[in-house]
């Protein structure tokens, strides 16, 4: 059994690849990019283009083997409107649909699929559970909600698929709107308030969403949506005072 990661040499697949090296397990990284990662001593990449239906089908794909997606365009607020289709929809909708094909093909029935929490939309009840309606904004969320769809149809196959909803994710090298308000208050120029500033700021940390992806496999790929978040986000107001004090200590 190996365990396959389209889009592995990204920021939270570099990191499942790197746990699942660590484990001992056989591992191979499918992206188009390769980035001097220590754990390509034991880590074998193969150059792919999720975008390519044939480089696709030609991946080591076995019967007993674990796939992870991770390849995804990444919503942009400088992107503009008339160009978001064509932008998002052959890697997070058309492409995904051939790598999950891809695995049906080849008899592998454990598939991760990671999304968004942006297939939801507007909140309609909270918290905003699983089982929240799903009504995505825009073509990044209609384009993740399109390969969940795949996703959850391909279950009543016989696949085991499952869907990671994760927040905002951060990590070392990124910090999201964070790196923003920590260069304002660097300058100690004034930082500005999100909102009214009551409602709460949820991150999930990029080891968080490794080690979810890593337990998945870990248990046989259970069925299932599964938002990823931290626990007990802080409000926006307590966020950026938290940040201006640690800034002065």
């Amino acid at each position: 059994m190996k365990h396959l990661l389209m889009g592995g040499d990204g920021f939270v697949g570099a990191e499942l690849a790197r746990r699942l090296a660590a484990a001992g397990e056989e591992v191979v990284v499918a992206d188009i990019a390769r980035s001097p990662h220590a754990h390509y001593a034991t880590v074998r990449h193969i150059p792919c283009d999720i975008t390519d239906p044939a480089a696709v089908a030609a991946l080591p794909i076995g019967p007993d083997d674990i796939v992870y997606n991770l390849a995804a365009k990444m919503l942009s607020p400088i992107m503009k409107r008339h160009e978001r289709h064509e932008f998002f929809w052959p890697v997070n909708f058309h492409g995904a649909k051939s790598l999950l094909e891809a695995t049906e093909r080849a008899g592998a029935s454990r598939y991760v699929q990671f999304t968004t929490d942006m297939v939801y939309g507007h909140t309609v009840q909270s918290p905003q559970t699983e089982d929240h309606p799903c009504a995505p904004i825009g073509e990044y969320g209609a384009s993740k909600r399109a390969i969940e769809e795949e996703a959850i149809a391909a279950r009543a196959r016989g696949m085991n698929v499952a869907i990671f909803r994760p927040r905002l994710i951060i990590g070392p090298g990124r910090l999201g709107i964070l790196a923003k308000l920590f260069r304002l208050i660097d300058m100690n120029l004034p930082v500005p308030m999100i909102g009214s500033g009551r409602n709460p700021y949820q991150f999930v940390s990029v080891y968080d969403c490794a080690e979810a992806a890593r337990l998945a496999g870990a248990q046989g790929v259970p069925n299932g949506e599964y938002n990823l978040g931290s626990a007990n986000p802080p409000s926006v107001r307590d966020l950026l005072k938290g940040l201006i004090r640690s800034a002065g200590s």
